[in-house]
């Protein structure tokens, strides 16, 4: 019972940190949204949109090749990447705006310092998803993942954890699972 108590206290210590995590990014966020409302900095995202703008045209010539049909699939391509609203209507011509490229480059550069928060956490506190995984699902299992690099199983459970909660739950939610299926086995 000691180790389902620690499992479990560990579990909700990465649910939380995943949680601390998304709340940092979003005062960062908002710290950066303020800043770039009272520093103009549309003007370096509507250069940055240019400069984008200019360089797909030359990347992609095809406009002189190809039929209509391709030209519109390869900028839904394009669009779909950088898309910011779902409920854009369908049968709209993609348009690149310095906020859609704003915005796309705020998510990537949260992503990658939630990703190196999660890490930084996960050594500090030593945390070892895979070991609960393994745990759960027992030795002979064939969801067991088996890497033996101690370092290497806290980066990616520091990697779960920048992601984000709704990862981490899920994970959660696959280790209770796999704890009760092995101990409906038991019975």
């Amino acid at each position: 019972m000691d180790a389902i108590f620690k499992s479990t206290v560990l579990l909700a210590l990465v649910l939380a940190l995943s949680y601390l995590i998304e709340r940092i990014l979003e005062i960062l966020k908002a710290s950066y949204d303020f800043i770039d409302s009272r520093l103009d900095w549309h003007e370096y995202w509507t250069r940055r949109t240019y400069g984008i703008k200019n360089y797909l045209e030359k990347k992609l010539k095809l406009f002189e090749y190809l039929k209509p049909r391709h030209t519109r699939m390869v900028l839904e391509s394009v669009k779909d990447t950088l898309e910011t609203d779902p409920n854009t209507a369908q049968n709209s011509m993609p348009v690149l705006s310095g906020d859609m490229v704003r915005g796309t480059a705020i998510k990537i550069v949260a992503k990658i310092f939630a990703i190196a928060m999660g890490i930084g956490l996960a050594f500090w506190i030593q945390i070892d998803l895979l070991d609960i995984w393994k745990q759960a699902a027992g030795e002979g299992s064939i969801w067991v993942i088996n890497i033996d690099s101690f370092n290497l199983r806290i980066v990616i459970s520091g990697v779960v954890m920048g992601l984000g909660a709704s990862p981490v739950h899920k994970i959660i939610t696959a280790i209770e699972n796999k704890r009760k299926e092995k101990q409906q086995k038991r019975r």
